[in-house]
């Protein structure tokens, strides 16, 4: 790691670097071959939980090395991402000797990201300063309990204690927690450390295809999350990505992103290739990027003014 003392050392781009890169991601998407945007990098497959929608967990990866680590946000960066999301398994697991997330996170920085997120289940305490935290809710407190090994208290502990001004709710709506959209947004509004609420539906990975939800009845909460939206309740999708989420048209693969478990590499995501998954892809994320390629740039920026608020 010595080696790459510099890197670790460089500032954060200013605004008329990124100025420049937007300028360059545009040029990308008249010539039809947009830059993956946003990065995804998974420094561990170890996770605390036993989440009954989870596919990818505790599978023997272990931890990547740091130095791995730093060689993979290099090549993202590099291959054009600036967005960046830093996921598990749990995140928080991750060690390299004394080296913690906070390492990761302040890494990611240095390498250039313009905004970098940690997706995590909150049962540890919200430390390590990303620019952002997206935390696992998944409905009140027996849908989460069951969803996800009976977390629920020790999560919103950690939220109410976390100095951090930028965290959201990440909700992934299956058989089991889809009544609870309504309730949990009011939760989210009664919560002061929390800015809002992501809707996501439930994507129909191998061994957990049960939990997934009827076309029509994704199309009728994403309505619904509208409704809500619409009466102030703080849903951070946009309409425009609610709308598509509900048509399920947005286009897919997605080349505009690009993830990684510091191995491999993957274009738009691990399931490429898997056309059920591919069909039913419930991700949020994925269907407000897909915007850009409608060039709707209202929900766009819309998406990035509240990701980049502290």
């Amino acid at each position: 790691m010595a080696a790459r003392g510099a890197t670790l050392n460089r500032r954060r781009p200013g605004a008329l670097r990124r100025a420049g890169y937007y300028a360059r991601f545009a040029a990308s998407l008249v010539r039809g071959k947009p830059l993956p945007v946003v990065g995804g990098i998974s420094v561990t497959d170890v996770c605390n939980l036993d989440c009954a929608h989870c596919w990818r967990k505790n599978q023997g990866i272990g931890h990547a090395p740091l130095e791995r680590v730093q060689q993979s946000l290099e090549k993202l960066h590099a291959m054009g991402a600036r967005y960046l999301y830093i996921q598990g398994g749990e995140p928080f697991t991750w060690r390299d000797g004394e080296h913690t997330l906070g390492d990761v996170v302040r890494a990611a920085r240095a390498v250039g990201f313009f905004h970098v997120a940690v997706c995590t289940n909150g049962t540890f305490p919200l430390a390590a300063d990303p620019d952002s935290f997206s935390v696992s809710l998944e409905g009140l407190p027996a849908s989460h309990d069951l969803i996800r090994s009976g977390s629920f208290e020790a999560v919103m502990a950690n939220i109410r204690t976390s100095p951090h001004r930028n965290i959201f709710a990440n909700a992934t709506f299956n058989r089991e927690n889809a009544g609870d959209l309504a309730t949990l947004t009011g939760l989210v509004a009664s919560c002061d450390h929390l800015r809002g609420l992501v809707v996501n539906f439930h994507i129909p990975y191998p061994g957990v295809e049960h939990l997934a939800l009827s076309m029509p009845r994704r199309a009728a909460l994403a309505h619904e999350a509208i409704r809500l939206k619409r009466r102030g309740y703080p849903i951070l999708n946009t309409y425009a990505g609610l709308r598509a989420l509900a048509r399920n048209d947005w286009r897919r693969p997605l080349d505009l992103s690009v993830v990684t478990d510091c191995d491999t590499y993957y274009s738009c995501c691990r399931a490429r290739g898997n056309e059920r998954i591919c069909r039913e892809c419930g991700y949020a994320g994925w269907a407000e990027l897909a915007l850009v390629l409608r060039w709707n740039a209202a929900s766009v920026f819309d998406m990035l003014r509240k990701l980049h608020r502290r």
